[in-house]
């Protein structure tokens, strides 16, 4: 079963949207970055999103294979509270199914909604919650806001609106005052994702001001490198004091390792 698209004409600019989830309720035109409201008549404009040259580990439109289904990236959002910046992409399958990847501090984990028994009262919930049968401990929580949403989204959002969040171990509920989703965590890896999708970019992140923590790491390599180049920098330093008082240390080259922070995707 391949995608299914619609095309969309776009309400401020009349360019060509393609969309590929028949519940999205918004939409970001890629060519004049108007969001629309989709559950609207006219396709109303809820807003703009300026073009931005951020390069992120995945790409809107890349396909893939995730548990024996074929996958595709249609939508992004991108969160912010207090200097933090987070970033959820919406990947969904030939069968319907639909899953976010998030990718927070440089760690990717995928979050698929369920259903649970519980009745979910987030004003309710202090230092535990009860969620598919487990009593889980809060671990995380407080209101993020939306700064930056690409492609198709299966709910109505716009920039600047404030999302509540209580994260624990399994689990997380993301809340506004309309509704409330409860995900189940999925862990992942960089290189479970280089599977799936075949690539990525490997200068994600580059230059993205106020996202240094989103720099993507190939693992314990990454600490490994700045302690050789500490390490080498004080050798090199103790070698020229030596020369100039006529000691025995000579050179001053080192073909050292390549430094993982934002140019490789390893395996964890």
């Amino acid at each position: 079963m391949a995608f299914e698209k619609q095309v969309l004409t776009c309400t401020n600019c009349g360019a060509p949207i393609q969309n590929l989830n028949p519940r999205a309720k918004t939409s970001v035109c890629p060519s004049c970055g108007a969001q629309l409201d989709l559950t609207s008549k006219d396709y109303q404009v809820l807003g703009h999103f300026q073009k931005h040259r951020i390069k992120f580990p995945i790409n809107i439109g890349w396909e893939g294979t995730y548990q024996g289904e074929k996958i595709r990236v249609i939508g992004h959002i991108r969160y912010a509270e207090q200097g933090d910046k987070w970033d959820e992409f919406l990947l969904i399958s030939e069968g319907g199914r639909t899953l976010w990847l998030q990718i927070d501090e440089g760690k990717p984990t995928f979050f698929e909604t369920i259903t649970p028994l519980e009745i979910i009262i987030p004003d309710q919930i202090k230092t535990h919650v009860k969620i598919a049968g487990r009593n889980e401990v809060v671990v995380e929580r407080g209101y993020a806001r939306i700064v930056m949403i690409d492609g198709e989204l299966t709910w109505k959002c716009k920039k600047n609106d404030s999302v509540g969040y209580i994260d624990t171990q399994h689990y997380s509920i993301e809340y506004t005052d309309k509704e409330i989703e409860v995900y189940e965590k999925i862990p992942t890896s960089w290189k479970e994702l280089k599977q799936i999708f075949g690539k990525l970019n490997q200068t994600a992140y580059t230059g993205d001001v106020g996202a240094g923590k989103q720099e993507v790491r190939s693992g314990p390599g990454a600490v490994g490198c700045i302690t050789i180049i500490i390490f080498v920098a004080i050798f090199l330093l103790i070698g020229a004091a030596m020369s100039r008082c006529g000691g025995g240390i000579s050179g001053g080259s080192y073909s050292g390792g390549r430094s993982s922070f934002g140019s490789s995707f390893g395996g964890k």
